[in-house]
């Protein structure tokens, strides 16, 4: 497979936003009929990077300089890991024999990511850890449209709950394999290739290498992993289907330099919607989900940039509209009543405040994400006052409490959170069907 330059435009860039199991669908034609499903065997790599806050919050603090610095850090950090082989999270299998194979390449790619990047020293003191989870099984893509003709998917299957169990035993530099991953390389004998070691529910934890494995026999970087091939097959024609997948926010964009220009710090109200028992929906339910979704968020001007759990920002270029913070509460109110109807357990934290805004990853696969303190509280919030439909952090109380009264907020006691400290006041958003 060829070299090819990592400069692209135009539409090889909206290329750049989505996985190539979206990028497949893009070229087929006639373009499927929605909603539809299909189904990959997969290994499945999730790993999670510490220390993205702390150096966010530390590097807003110097200005539109600390921005330039925080992009050019991020960037240079999934950079180097993505050409390493890495990012290609869930990598699809041809069939159950080719499993132990591929099963050997991702744990080999993970000792390759920590031996090198596991820990990654900033120059604000700062370090950027990852740690690993590993399973193998079933993984259901699902793909949807909504009333404004955009497109979105999702992926699910017991591997998804697998591959996050994982992920929850590690600590910093840890990569841990999921028993029935780990049970493929023990039936090839693979297995002793690495020094490893037994965890709770049969999970595996794998530390390095045996030392007679060869530094040859190890995993290399491979030169060809820059090319991504669905991509460079698209055409202008596709432009169209591109836009229907990739935010707004986005899909204007027409060269990698105009892409600087969107990192920023920008005060934003965060609303994040969790379904904790979304498992074996059926896609017809799924799609209905989206569509609600959809509309709540186009009423208020929101954009959401992941699935379940739904993420969304009230403030973004373009989307900025008056009294966000009561528009993003008005918002989840519709979205959570409209949600239980379906019979689903809903829960929703809401936060305000100022977030990093920007593009992350490499040339050739990267987001447009949200990162910050107010992003975590948010998602924390939603977690650990579960037995509310809503709750908001004091900032979101004190931005919308004067345009919508202090009835609709009733103030809650005090609950830890895992990693947020001084986080102020918490306030149930209970807002009455007069208002």
């Amino acid at each position: 497979m060829p070299v090819v330059s990592e400069t692209v435009s135009g539409t090889l860039l909206n290329g750049t936003f989505l996985p190539d199991i979206c990028l497949e669908v893009i070229h087929t034609r006639p373009f499927p009929k929605l909603p539809f499903a299909k189904v990959d065997l997969t290994v499945v790599l999730f790993a999670d990077i510490s220390g993205f806050t702390a150096m966010t919050e530390t590097y807003s603090l110097t200005g539109s300089l600390g921005i330039e610095a925080l992009t050019r850090t991020l960037n240079h950090f999934f950079g180097h890991i993505i050409h390493r082989d890495a990012l290609f999270c869930v990598w699809k299998v041809a069939d159950e024999s080719r499993l132990s194979e591929t099963i050997q390449t991702v744990v080999d790619c993970s000792l390759n990511i920590q031996k090198n990047y596991g820990e990654w020293p900033t120059c604000i003191g700062v370090t950027l850890r990852v740690k690993i989870g590993i399973a193998t099984g079933s993984l259901e893509y699902q793909f949807f449209n909504d009333d404004y003709d955009s497109v979105h998917y999702s992926a699910s299957g017991p591997v998804v709950e697998d591959v996050r169990n994982a992920e929850m035993l590690c600590t910093a530099g840890d990569i841990i394999l999921s028993g029935e991953a780990w049970s493929f390389l023990k039936n090839k004998g693979i297995d002793a290739r690495y020094s490893h070691e037994f965890l709770q529910d049969k999970m595996v934890k794998v530390n390095c290498f045996e030392a007679s494995i060869s530094e040859a026999d190890r995993v290399k970087p491979n030169e060809d992993v820059k090319v991504r091939a669905p991509m460079y097959e698209l055409t202008f024609e596709d432009t169209p289907y591109l836009k229907k997948f990739i935010t707004p926010v986005v899909a204007n964009i027409k060269t990698q330099d105009e892409l600087t220009f969107l990192s920023e710090m920008r005060h934003v109200t965060i609303v994040f919607v969790c379904m904790p028992e979304f498992i074996d929906i059926d896609i017809g339910t799924l799609s209905q989900l989206y569509r609600i979704v959809s509309a709540a968020l186009k009423e208020t001007d929101a954009c959401f940039p992941q699935g379940c759990s739904f993420l969304a920002v009230f403030g973004l270029p373009g989307y900025r509209g008056k009294n966000e913070t009561c528009n993003a509460l008005m918002c989840c109110n519709k979205l959570v009543h409209e949600i239980s109807a379906l019979s689903i357990k809903v829960t929703a934290g809401i936060t305000s405040g100022m977030t990093f805004c920007g593009i992350i990853g490499h040339p050739l696969r990267q987001e447009y994400t949200v990162i910050g303190r107010k992003v975590n509280l948010a998602a924390r919030l939603m977690s650990k006052y579960s037995d509310y439909l809503m709750v908001c952090d004091e900032d979101t109380y004190q931005r919308s409490v004067l345009l919508m009264g202090p009835s609709n907020f009733k103030e809650l006691e005090w609950r830890k959170l895992k990693g947020i400290e001084h986080m102020g006041r918490v306030f149930e958003v209970k807002i009455s069907t007069e208002e």
